[in-house]
């Protein structure tokens, strides 16, 4: 991880947390152009192209993160590298890997909890901004249950972290230390999710994935946690309510029952939360090399 100090080059250390994300970007728009591009040659129909980008845009993720890992490894690689010249980064010794597993349980409850609160924001709010995650929880739990184990519960992840903590939050933190560096990576990762629902529930979720990963001093803890929330809400949306998402289904609820039970499962979760929160500052102190 690197050092937490002011940065001498503000400009270049803001740049360097923006471009893994525009690199990203920009292979995702040349992966949907290229899939539709080949389907319109095949069939001889614009339109069959558009259709296809638009029923498989999980799938065509899947390929944009599979081509974008080697470059975030490679950019990752060598900003380690420069970072070690210079003598801005610090290494730890990893802790105990089963205290990775106090991550977990944190993470899932988090799920829990961003959720709850989104749908009762969401309940209060005009019936025009209400369930703005419809189109997109359709395109997800459409797609096939296996591509969405890979590409939204773990492949995804495994890029989103890279690039928003690792890269974006990494470098901001030089420039602007600890509290604004977090704040803003957690705006950015919200914003880009595209609708409210998922805005305020990735920012929360930013919140707990940044915690880790300042606690853990590893790159690996953010992951875990980012893989644990998704993989657990995939899993328990196909099981228990066939595909449909949890919050947009819970904010539709209108009787005090369900309100309640809410509230109950909120209080709950916040509670497990606050445990593993208290275990982790406890138990977890990775030591520098």
């Amino acid at each position: 991880m690197l050092k937490e100090k002011s940065s001498k080059k503000p400009i270049n250390d803001i740049i360097k947390s923006l471009y893994p994300f525009f690199v990203w970007q920009l292979i995702t728009v040349i992966v949907s152009f290229a899939a539709m591009y080949i389907v319109i040659i095949v069939a001889g129909d614009a339109k069959a192209g558009l259709e296809y980008v638009s029923k498989n845009v999980l799938m065509l993720a899947l390929v944009s993160y599979i081509v974008t890992l080697p470059f975030f490894v490679v950019i990752g690689y060598y900003r380690i590298l420069n970072a070690k010249k210079d003598g801005t980064i610090t290494l730890y010794k990893s802790d105990n890997y089963a205290k990775y597993l106090f991550i977990i349980p944190l993470a899932v409850f988090g799920m829990y909890a961003g959720n709850i609160l989104v749908s009762l924001i969401e309940m209060m709010l005009p019936s025009a901004l209400q369930h703005s995650y419809d189109d997109v929880a359709g395109m997800i739990y459409g797609s096939n249950y296996v591509i969405q184990i890979i590409a939204a519960g773990i492949i995804g992840p495994i890029i989103e972290e890279l690039c928003f903590r690792f890269f974006m939050y990494g470098s901001l933190k030089k420039v602007f230390g600890f509290r604004p560096a977090c704040i803003i990576t957690s705006i950015v990762f919200g914003l880009t999710h595209g609708n409210l629902a998922q805005f305020m529930y990735a920012f929360l979720l930013s919140l707990i994935f940044i915690f880790v990963y300042e606690k853990y001093k590893s790159i690996a803890a953010p992951i875990i946690a980012h893989i644990s929330a998704n993989t657990v809400g995939i899993v328990l949306s196909n099981v228990i309510n066939k595909g449909d998402i949890t919050a947009n289904q819970v904010a539709s609820a209108s009787n005090t029952t369900q309100i309640f039970a809410m509230l109950f499962v909120l209080g709950f979760s916040l509670m497990v939360m606050g445990i593993m929160i208290f275990v982790i500052n406890k138990f977890v102190h990775p030591k520098k090399i």
